[in-house]
């Protein structure tokens, strides 16, 4: 039956993301009202706050370069499904849980963030990334992702104000025309009601980020901006830094600011109410009522964390590095380059005829692979006064395999013959050069190794630096999925192994 639902929700119930929103905002406030009350952290003066939206995540499952996406909406089970209401209500929990990921998504452009200590690294499906990659222009690929990865705003918009404005200055006439026409598209929630006798409009201020995946502290969330704005809705002359009482909450007794907490859950409730479809079925209605019940507990946060927390991920979005190598993590491995394009170099490392065109063609191919890689800033052909590096790689990945290395080192054989332990005492001596800061190599020869080359790296082993092999076959399959990073995985836990 669920399944069902879920199949024509879009065609049967065409307002259920706002109806879902509409909710969200209604826990948020009720967080909010909470964290009002205990008067530790928000204060009346500026009822504003952050909350993480937690999502359930199966960590064993997420791969954070793999395309699938880990949020668990719930199970069914013998105990939860013992009697028909018992599995009614285990269904509308599940569905709950799933209209609210889902919906958050859908009004975040479906785009993510990793977050590995400092380390922040956006992620997005690939069609995006793809379209992404079609618009000309840095610049104008700038534009894209700041709007791709800045927040859902009701009742909020962000506006640039000229240099020489200060906090609480009147803002010249003609500046407050430009600035109207500015948020004239701006979403609003304007709740109205009645205090001590005086009319009064309560802006409802959300915004919504994108899906956070903190590895370290082993937490997914929503970060959630929530807060409410009052003014007059009649004319009164009022100082915004000294409003009447009747304006100003914290001067209320309790049971109009019970009031006001009140009617704007009913508010947001009438407009669910409103979205619901005309005709449903048991599981739509037993959805609706565990919404309705269903209490989440999100964790506060500053607003201020939050926000420079989205301006370093944008600021990430706007290193130049970043944009003309493409370095954007998709939901789906792919890349640096097209698998068509990656398939044509392909088959240029296998048909050369010359032997230095083979080796160039191996170099392009390894380098256009590691440009997919989030974290990886790729260099080609690094020369210093004494040797010749193939690929140099900065490394910022957070793979606990190499996440230690500021700097891997990629030596390409595309010989016709095997590689043998001398390549690999050379390029041992090139990580060694680099003064600690490249303890791991990958040496890739496209026929493969001679024995003596295991018995070298085992002699190598003792000191503080690593050789990972890779041959025609690893490369091939990474060529056919689009990601090197599986192969170099499987390479560095042989060499782990050896």
């Amino acid at each position: 039956m669920y399944d069902r639902v879920a199949a024509t929700r879009d065609s049967d119930d065409p307002n259920w993301r706002a109806r879902t929103l509409l909710w969200i905002i209604d826990i948020a406030l009720h967080n909010l009202a909470a964290a009002l009350r205990s008067g530790k952290r928000v204060k009346w003066r500026s009822p504003f706050w952050a909350f993480q939206y937690p999502v359930e995540w199966d960590w064993k499952k997420w791969r954070w370069n793999q395309s699938e996406l880990a949020m668990r909406y719930g199970e069914l089970s013998s105990r939860n499904t013992q009697t028909r209401k018992e599995a009614m209500r285990s269904l509308a929990q599940i569905s709950t849980r799933e209209s609210i990921y889902t919906t958050l998504q859908y009004f975040t452009n479906e785009v993510s963030t990793f977050k590995r200590g400092r380390y922040q690294h956006p992620m997005m499906p690939e069609p995006l990334a793809e379209s992404v990659r079609s618009i000309r222009g840095r610049n104008a690929q700038v534009r894209a992702l700041e709007k791709l990865f800045a927040p859902f705003s009701i009742g909020a918009a962000e506006i640039e104000l000229p240099e020489g404005i200060k906090p609480r200055q009147r803002i010249p006439r003609k500046l407050a025309k430009q600035l109207a026409e500015q948020t004239s598209g701006m979403r609003h929630l304007i709740c109205r009601l009645s205090i001590n006798g005086h009319p009064v409009s309560v802006r409802i201020i959300f915004q919504a980020f994108p899906l956070t995946i903190d590895e370290l502290q082993k937490r997914v969330y929503f970060p959630i901006t929530i807060g409410i704005a009052l003014t007059p809705d009649e004319p009164v002359d009022w100082n915004f830094a000294r409003p009447p009482a009747w304006l100003d909450p914290a001067q209320w007794r309790a049971s109009h600011r019970r009031k006001l907490w009140t009617t704007l859950s009913e508010f947001l409730r009438r407009g669910i109410d409103d979205l619901q479809p005309k005709q449903n079925n048991a599981v739509v209605r037993e959805i609706a009522k565990t919404s309705a019940t269903l209490q989440i507990e999100m964790e506060a946060c500053s607003p201020d964390d939050v926000q420079q927390s989205a301006s370093e991920l944008l600021e990430t979005l706007r290193q130049k590095g970043f944009l003309t190598k493409y370095q954007v993590q998709t939901a789906a491995p792919v890349a640096g380059s097209s698998k068509e394009a990656l398939r044509r170099m392909l088959s240029a490392v296998e048909n050369s005829e010359d032997s230095r065109a083979k080796g160039t063609a191996l170099e392009k191919l390894l380098t256009a692979l590691l440009k997919g890689v989030p974290g990886f800033e790729v260099q080609k052909g690094v020369r210093t006064l004494t040797e010749e590096i193939d690929v140099k790689v900065l490394n910022s990945n957070p793979d606990p395999r190499w996440r230690d290395t500021p700097i891997v080192l990629v030596e390409c054989k595309n010989w016709s013959g095997v590689c043998g332990k001398n390549e690999v005492v050379l390029f041992q001596a090139k990580l060694e050069n680099r003064r600690g800061r490249a303890k791991l190599g990958f040496l890739v020869s496209w026929n493969g190794f001679a024995r003596t080359t295991a018995h070298e790296l085992l002699r190598g082993s003792r000191g503080n630096t690593q050789i990972a092999l890779l041959s025609a076959e690893h490369i091939r399959t990474a060529v056919e999925h689009g990601d090197i990073l599986p192969s170099f995985r499987e390479a560095v836990d042989r060499a782990d192994a050896t």
